[in-house]
């Protein structure tokens, strides 16, 4: 797939909109040095019938793989066996008409996932065995979505009108609540797609097109910026692309994010060439705590996602069909 037809593939499943922030704080620019921490431990062959888009882990080491061809959710245990499924196709309840795009977990009790370009947040139990809750419906498509505690998330949708697109649900009994998070509204309808990481009272914000990463608390005061620096500059015709809706589209940065997750005070940032014509993605792992700078590891194969417990980084290889395991 060429970069063109992949960028629009991304702009199609979530109607990206645009994102500038305004903060008169300084943007800390994150350098890498070669320092290895990484050792690969182990990995997982997955069917041949897969198209994973994302994966998640329990407290208790089982792992989750949303796959976008079967509509579903499949469970593994720790030592890689696999155990069952959730969610399949269809619009009934626990359904996904799409197809999981984001998932999430809060200790080894509840999930969340996103049902691809339906504005659906679907809920289950996790024990004692899986059991659709309900579905959470928002007026746009989502991207993101994670746990800030066990009756609250964060969720990322495409921006409305005098919207960020940044919302907390708060759950009680069989009510929900909706707020926006209090944060500057995008100014611009095209490099908004936003992906969510939490970890204790911290909050990730993260556009994929625009090298920026907020780090907020739970109460949205700014912590700090982010950008990324050090990766190969871009080529001239790389600089933009013709969309048949927004016209011709210039790419702001040579970088776009594909995925983050949060442990202790390391954050990891699963990146891309914004020249996707090549499989090659690089992880970033830094912490926000130190001056050091961070760790770059190019990968060599095409990574869309990436997840992270007890101390073991795991990274999904969406075209080999692939879980690689490292440990640090």
């Amino acid at each position: 797939m060429n970069r063109k037809k992949y960028i629009l593939l991304v702009i199609s499943i979530v109607f990206i909109m645009g994102c500038d922030m305004q903060s008169s704080q300084k943007t800390t620019q994150i350098n890498f040095n070669n320092q290895k921490i990484l050792v690969p431990e182990d990995s997982l062959s997955l069917p041949l019938t897969f198209d994973p888009l994302d994966i998640a882990l329990d407290e208790s080491g089982y792992i989750y793989i949303a796959d976008r061809n079967s509509r579903a959710i499949y469970r593994w245990s720790p030592e890689g066996s696999l155990i069952d499924t959730i969610g399949g196709p269809g619009s009934g309840p626990g359904e996904f008409e799409h197809g999981p795009i984001s998932l999430a977990i809060y200790d080894d009790s509840l999930l969340a996932a996103i049902d691809m370009q339906t504005g659906k947040l679907l809920l289950y139990y996790l024990k004692p065995n899986p059991a659709f809750d309900r579905t959470i419906t928002f007026p746009s498509a989502l991207a993101s979505v994670d746990w800030l505690s066990h009756d609250k998330l964060i969720v990322s949708a495409v921006p409305m009108p005098s919207s960020n697109g940044i919302n907390i649900v708060h759950i009680k009994n069989e009510e929900e609540k909706i707020n926006s998070l209090e944060l500057p509204v995008p100014k611009h309808p095209l490099y908004g797609l936003q992906l969510v990481s939490t970890n204790a009272n911290k909050i990730l914000l993260a556009g994929i097109f625009i090298n920026r990463i907020s780090m907020i608390d739970n109460k949205t005061n700014q912590i700090n910026y982010f950008s990324l620096k050090d990766l190969p500059p871009k080529s001239p015709e790389q600089d933009s692309f013709e969309d048949p809706l927004f016209g011709q589209i210039m790419l702001p940065s040579d970088i776009l994010i594909f995925d983050m997750a949060q442990q202790d005070t390391l954050q990891f940032i699963l990146t891309a060439s914004s020249d996707l014509s090549a499989p090659q993605r690089w992880l970033w792992i830094f912490s926000y705590s130190e001056t050091r700078p961070a760790t770059l590891w190019k990968l060599s194969y095409a990574a869309r996602s990436l997840a992270v417990h007890d101390r073991k980084v795991y990274i999904l290889d969406r075209e080999g069909l692939r879980l690689y395991i490292y440990t640090w």
